[in-house]
């Protein structure tokens, strides 16, 4: 009798021994796997994907392992981007301004006005690049400095309108302003929210056709405790993939008109983001024959927006 008790107990540690052994191999393979993916997690191989099993733990912690991978992935390919966007954006100023330079200095051109002044246009252009991206970088990475004081929207549209009047009647083309009563006042910096309208504004003017039918409206109401703002225009709307990369930074419907225009490509991006300091949010509706750009700013309370 004992020697059979001796022999069962060594076959029951024995089983229980193969069984651990499967059982621990079966709880780490998912954890071994997801090691080396972490391991092979190089600037060549951002956003490579693990199966996800095992416990719900182990399925918790492969589902952050592969969203952490996907947005090092994406972040990696947004900086891509912006490299190549500010190479290309430079370039063409550089050349431009050390052809004419070289020209000068060869004596193809002369050293007079007319030729002067194409490559001191080059200049002002570089510095404004240079300054719209090095703004969009602080207002990234929420180290913008505002000096926040409460005044009322209509005080602000009122500003807005009359620094672009003059361009509109050049264009012949009908600026207006629709306020509504009662308008709660907000708490903002009011040189950056100039700003935020005067890029929706020269975008409006900018895409629409002069003449009777065209038409810029900015409009202000009051939706529960924000204030919208509305700047909307006439002409050919957004088609929906060109709303959707609208924001984005160097990205343009039409490049010829923006490059010819002066524009860096940067001020919707920047709009964006000081709005969001601001607390807010902005969108874009288009439909055919309108196009309008939204944003909301919170009411002052006696408290900066968070």
């Amino acid at each position: 009798m004992t020697n059979w008790l001796i022999i069962a107990a060594l076959g029951a540690g024995l089983m229980a021994v193969v069984a651990s052994a499967i059982l621990s191999r079966q709880l780490t393979r998912p954890l071994y796997a997801l090691t080396h993916a972490a391991r092979g997690l190089t600037a060549n191989r951002l956003g490579r994907q693990v199966e996800v099993k095992g416990t719900a733990e182990m399925r918790e912690l492969a589902e952050a392992f592969n969203q952490m991978s996907r947005s090092l992935a994406e972040s990696e390919a947004l900086r891509q981007r912006m490299t190549a966007d500010i190479a290309h954006e430079l370039r063409t100023p550089v050349s431009v301004l050390r052809g004419h330079i070289e020209a000068i200095l060869d004596g193809v051109f002369p050293a007079d006005t007319e030729h002067l002044a194409v490559a001191y246009d080059q200049v002002i252009h570089l510095a404004r690049l240079i300054e719209d991206l090095r703004l969009l970088t602080q207002a990234e990475a929420g180290s913008l400095p505002l000096e926040l004081v409460e005044i009322a929207p209509d005080d602000l549209v009122a500003q807005a309108v009359e620094r672009f009047a003059p361009l509109a009647i050049d264009a012949e083309i009908a600026l207006t302003q629709e306020i509504a009563s009662g308008l709660p006042a907000v708490y903002v910096d009011v040189d950056r929210i100039q700003q935020v309208l005067g890029n929706l504004l020269s975008n409006a003017l900018r895409h629409t056709p002069g003449g009777p039918e065209g038409r810029v409206i900015l409009r202000v109401a009051q939706h529960d405790h924000m204030v919208r703002f509305a700047v909307l225009n006439t002409g050919q709307g957004l088609r929906p993939e060109q709303a959707r990369h609208v924001f984005e930074r160097f990205w343009r419907a039409e490049d010829a008109r923006e490059r010819d225009s002066g524009g860096s490509g940067l001020g919707l991006a920047i709009t964006k983001q000081l709005v969001a300091l601001h607390g807010g949010q902005i969108w874009v509706e288009s439909g055919p024959g309108q196009t309008a750009f939204t944003f909301t700013l919170p009411a002052a309370n006696g408290a900066a927006p968070a």
